[in-house]
């Protein structure tokens, strides 16, 4: 809908089914409640509450500002990193398509502002999201999985960008050639040269991701896995004495 109607039409069907769902939500609380109750609300209220002892959000316990990033390194690794550089690669390609003057100039995925735009509305919100749940004392991984979804889709953008940026370098480098007139040969060999450079560089990082995520999901079932074994113990026992 973003990309199709643009975002004024989406911020207006946006805002105006919001107030649907919240007031469908608050009414039918507020007739069970017997009195005005939107949950989110007082779910947000509640967590923020940090001086209220065991009233407050410091009920079920405290972790430090980082544990968010912490967990997310350890579910999502190098992909962390991919899904925080999207705003930074966004303003590179923008420097680097405006510098550059060749058509196959700037960074993978992000060579217009439409795409730069989506890319910044897409990583943005995660980012704010973040924020927002570090600054509770109560922090559970739970409170991160709206985001997730946004996360990964932020993630691949970046993984998508970094992987061209040796391309959009080579570009820079050919455009400035290419101002000194050395013709159609230059750019026929800057197009398979950046083709083949974005291939390495994209498996290269995919490559990691992917060892380490297989790594990760070896060593829990290896290191975690006693309740799996002991209830095929217990089965197999089970078996043998009928």
């Amino acid at each position: 809908i973003l990309v199709r109607r643009g975002v004024p039409y989406t911020l207006q069907h946006g805002v105006a089914w919001l107030l649907v769902i919240c007031c469908a939500l608050g009414g039918v609380d507020s007739y069970y409640f017997g009195r005005a109750v939107l949950p989110p609300i007082n779910i947000a209220l509640y967590n923020s509450r940090v001086q209220d002892g065991e009233k407050g959000g410091t009920l079920y316990g405290t972790e430090p500002w980082d544990f968010f990033l912490k967990n997310l390194f350890l579910n999502f690794n190098f992909q962390m990193f991919t899904a925080a550089l999207v705003p930074v690669l966004a303003g590179l390609s923008y420097c680097v398509v405006a510098a550059s003057s060749s058509s196959v100039a700037g960074l993978e995925g992000l060579r217009t502002c439409r795409q730069r735009f989506l890319a910044l509305f897409v990583s943005l919100p995660v980012i704010v999201w973040i924020g927002l749940m570090s600054a509770l004392p109560h922090k559970e991984e739970r409170f991160l999985y709206v985001i997730y979804p946004l996360f990964c889709l932020s993630s691949a953008i970046g993984l998508t960008a970094l992987a061209s940026t040796p391309t959009a370098v080579l570009s820079f480098c050919y455009a400035s050639g290419n101002k000194r007139g050395e013709g159609k040969k230059t750019a026929t060999r800057q197009a398979r040269t950046s083709s083949s450079l974005f291939l390495v560089s994209f498996f290269l990082q995919l490559g990691l991701v992917s060892l380490l995520n297989v790594s990760r999901a070896a060593a829990m079932v290896r290191y975690y896995g006693a309740p799996l074994k002991i209830y095929s113990m217990l089965s197999e026992h089970h078996a043998l004495r009928k």
